[in-house]
């Protein structure tokens, strides 16, 4: 303190969350209020982290979900710092944009002040501490206090130095010209060169995949290490068949349009976890008493799913899925159909078709799940994860679009099937997703004049691009290039 000439009465060395009150910090209100919070996500943070969060949170009567990470604490809070006309700068991790209750922090935050933009910047500005996601800087000018219909504006720069000449010359003119936050991932955030004039949902025969399925999490065990074996685990426990079941654990083991048990035996064969412990109460036997007896008390009592269930092994099986969806990867989702008696880790979502749908419907909802246009759909409802991958949780996968013609024949579908899995096994999901783009764009006539197949794919490796960063899109532009030229 004594290096930076302040006074001990302006310098507070606390937890910012327990000095923050309706008056301000030690009821005095502040000009700016800049800083970078913490990037500590809920399951992180220590007890007495997480009580001072839960605290001020219902002290100031936050409009905040319980789930957020620290940082959406600090953000919510540091309002309550600021004067009239006052003005706000922070850091903050990328998932703002992306999580359900960030977009309501930045909608409720942004509705605060006259001006509010967030600079999202594509480089990984603290790598080297450990940090690979990307980071927003959200800037609020002229605060005012009380909720009004102002709009989040929205920016992305390349680099930092590209962020620091957009400030730099950035007027209230051209602040009013920025697109605004629309509520989705992506669209905003690609160059204005490239941006649709359109919505996806509005294109001839689009629908979203919450008209066909119901899509719900993987098991839940609460411990994947103690309940989810390999086949060596299984022999050496001694567990019997009939306290295991099979289990998908890993979507890489599906490589095809279907898991089938040949797929399952291949990673029983290979070592991998194929198999869940989930023992009923009435069919033990003195293996499975020995290991579940092996399972440490004082980790049992601090296990929040195992205290939600009882017995606190009874692992919720529900009914086998129709299919199972990858939702998390480089290059968007993937589904396959269930042809075996197994169900997933909660690594890998669970698909229900709904009852009216037909078999020859399931297929071609199957096959155009992975096409161009649903996999740019997947970037517009999805998140991106720090090393770039794209993560759809259930209600975002719900919402993304695929086309489904009105015409469908069986003949038809099941030979165009055969041969989209066949390229699928052969070239991987590029060589897939060619062929189904074909199919589509001679089911839908209409669809090649309201959006040309050559521009879903710019649109589509632009998005890409700017999720993986460079280095990673150079090896995706190269693949499909290959591809395209055949």
């Amino acid at each position: 303190m004594q290096n930076c000439r302040l006074s001990a009465n302006r310098v507070w060395n606390a937890d910012f969350l327990s000095l923050i009150s309706q008056d301000g910090v030690a009821k005095r209100k502040f000009d700016s209020v800049v800083g970078n919070p913490p990037y500590v996500s809920l399951h992180r943070m220590p007890i007495r982290q997480r009580k001072s969060a839960f605290d001020i949170a219902e002290r100031l009567n936050l409009p905040i979900d319980c789930k957020a990470s620290l940082w959406g604490y600090f953000l919510a809070a540091s309002v309550f710092a600021l004067r009239e006309k006052g003005r706000l700068a922070l850091i903050l991790p990328e998932s703002i944009l992306h999580a359900e209750y960030g977009r309501e922090l930045l909608r409720t935050t942004g509705s605060l002040f006259s001006g509010c933009i967030a600079l999202s910047i594509r480089e990984r500005c603290f790598v080297a501490d450990g940090t690979a996601e990307r980071v927003v800087l959200l800037l609020g000018d002229d605060f005012r206090g009380s909720s009004s219909t102002s709009e989040i504006a929205l920016h992305e720069s390349a680099t930092v130095k590209e962020a620091a000449n957009f400030l730099s010359g950035l007027t209230p003119a051209r602040a009013a010209l920025l697109p605004r936050l629309n509520g989705h991932a992506v669209p905003h955030l690609l160059p204005s060169s490239l941006c649709m004039p359109f919505d996806l949902a509005d294109i001839p025969c689009s629908i979203p995949l919450a008209n066909c399925v119901d899509i719900k999490i993987g098991v839940v065990t609460g411990a994947n290490d103690f309940f989810v074996l390999s086949e060596s685990e299984r022999k050496h426990l001694r567990l019997p068949l009939f306290a295991v079941t099979p289990i998908l654990s890993r979507f890489e083991a599906c490589p095809g349009l279907a898991f089938r048990w040949a797929d399952w035996e291949r990673s029983r064969d290979a070592g991998k976890k194929c198999w869940l412990f989930c023992p009923g109460p009435e069919s033990r036997s003195k293996a499975v008493s020995n290991y579940l007896a092996a399972f440490p008390e004082q980790e049992k009592a601090k296990n929040c799913t195992f205290g939600k269930r009882s017995p606190w092994y009874a692992v919720q099986l529900d009914r086998e899925p129709d299919a199972f969806l990858r939702y998390m990867g480089a290059y968007g989702p993937r589904m396959a159909f269930v042809r075996c008696s197994a169900t997933c880790t909660n690594s890998v979502h669970r698909v229900y078709f709904k009852k009216d749908t037909t078999q020859l419907e399931r297929k071609a909802i199957m096959m155009s799940l992975h096409s161009s246009f649903s996999q740019l759909s997947a970037e517009f409802e999805g998140r991106a994860y720090g090393s770039g991958v794209l993560k759809l949780e259930p209600s975002e996968a719900r919402r993304v679009h695929l086309l489904l013609p009105h015409k469908l024949t069986d003949q038809y579908i099941d030979k165009c099937f055969r041969r989209v899995e066949k390229r699928l096994l052969r070239e991987g999901i590029l060589g897939a997703t060619e062929e189904i783009d074909e199919w589509l764009y001679a089911s839908i006539p209409q669809l090649e004049d309201v959006l040309p197949l050559s521009h879903l794919r710019t649109w589509l490796d632009a998005a890409v691009k700017r999720r993986l960063g460079d280095s990673q899109s150079v090896k995706l532009a190269q693949q499909t290039s290959v591809l395209r030229a055949r």
